[in-house]
């Protein structure tokens, strides 16, 4: 099958990884794809060699993040979200329209709502069918968002699209293509639109082979938090961590933040000589051990916690928000603890600092989960069900 691939990024074990896994899978099936998409001058070196060496045909563009900013200043008083903005190119539909012309694919796969004007676009010359893969609903990540605000610029931002991000969507649900989430609740925010559209549930996955239980064997516990640190929840999960949750735990408990692109609003946590920043990694893996308790104090999110996954197939034992594990098949008690005020948060990761056998055994239990709900091989079977889906029911 033909396939063509639409991403704001180079798609990356490491950045883009939802996407990646669509690729590696496709490709690693015998489908035959193009990639389309934005170069991201972000920290993930040779991620288009990666591709290539998959067997993808890679076609980037440059959009630089001046002009990208231009577009966005220049439209904050129109009614396009700035998600939309931000990775609007001329060059990039003008080069995706040529493709289609001369080479039409089977299926027109479109990665992250922001992306779907290329869709909508792609009908003046493709009518076959298109999978846009949202994959979160970004309704309730922004009615979420503006709950929390960290300063008074990304409150702004966040405020305005909340206001315009659910005509948007409803508009693209009402488009006939065939639309993916990645959990049921992103699945039924979605529907709240009033929208009659096929809405499709297709779970995250991680590499259970590159992921694994790994002790770090020096006897010691630490506190584990990943993620990109210049996003909004990753922010607020730091800096409610620091400021309500760890003056109540009544020890000091060092803390690993594995993640780049820390911003103005972490620098008191990075003065702070418990929390030691990696920035970049190369490989995620490395860096989480079964002995450490993995932290997720996530108060704004819609979709999949990728990293949580990680966690649970690095057999860690995990503290999150309902928020935090929201999408995933666990329970409290089994597969993690579940805590959501900073006195609850407190408690249970002192809980797990003091009984090693307990962090074994909800590590042990999460590390079934995912390999079990959340692993490569289901996924592909996933993907390719999609996939011949949406080839068959196309009118």
């Amino acid at each position: 099958m033909r396939v063509c691939f639409v991403s704001p990024q180079v798609p990356s074990g490491a950045y883009g990884r939802r996407g990646f896994s669509f690729l590696k899978q496709l490709s690693e099936s015998g489908h035959e794809v193009t990639l389309h998409c934005i170069r991201d001058p972000g920290p993930v070196r040779d991620a288009e060699e990666a591709l290539e060496a998959l067997g993808i045909r890679v076609r980037s563009v440059v959009l630089p993040r001046v002009k990208r900013w231009r577009r966005c200043l220049a439209g904050w008083f129109g009614e396009e979200p700035l998600r939309i903005l931000h990775c609007a190119s001329g060059t990039l539909e003008a080069q995706l329209l040529e493709d289609l012309r001369g080479n039409p694919p089977e299926v027109l796969h479109v990665d992250r709502f922001r992306m779907a004007p290329y869709a909508i676009a792609a009908r003046q010359v493709y009518s076959g069918p298109v999978i846009v893969d949202f994959p979160d609903a970004l309704s309730l990540y922004y009615e979420r968002a503006i709950r929390h605000p960290v300063g008074r610029l990304k409150g702004w931002i966040d405020r305005r699209e909340h206001r315009l991000i659910p005509p948007w969507e409803a508009n693209l649900l009402a488009t006939g293509f065939h639309h993916v989430v990645c959990s049921e609740v992103d699945r039924q925010a979605l529907l709240k639109h009033g929208v009659e559209a096929s809405i499709h549930v297709l779970p995250h996955t991680v590499d259970t082979d590159d992921f694994q239980p790994r002790a770090r064997g020096d006897g010691s516990v630490r506190g584990v938090f990943t993620g990109t640190l210049y996003y909004l929840p990753n922010m607020d999960a730091l800096l409610w961590y620091r400021e309500e949750i760890q003056p109540l735990l009544g020890f000091e408990l060092p803390i690993e933040v594995v993640g780049f692109g820390a911003t103005r609003e972490l620098d008191e946590v990075r003065r702070d000589a418990r929390y030691h920043f990696t920035g970049y990694v190369e490989r995620m893996s490395d860096h989480l051990f079964e002995e450490d308790i993995y932290l997720c104090p996530l108060r704004i999110a819609a979709g999949v916690r990728n990293k949580l996954l990680e966690a649970f197939a690095a057999g860690m034992a995990v503290v999150s928000t309902s928020i935090g594990h929201e999408g995933i098949e666990c329970r409290h008690g089994e597969h993690l603890l579940v805590a959501d005020t900073a006195e609850e948060f407190a408690r249970a990761v002192r809980r797990l600092a003091e009984d090693p056998s307990e962090r074994a055994r909800l590590g042990r239990n999460a590390r079934e989960l995912a390999c079990r709900v959340y692993s490569p091989r289901t996924f592909a079977g996933n993907v390719e069900a999609l996939y011949q889906e949406s080839v068959r029911s196309h009118p």
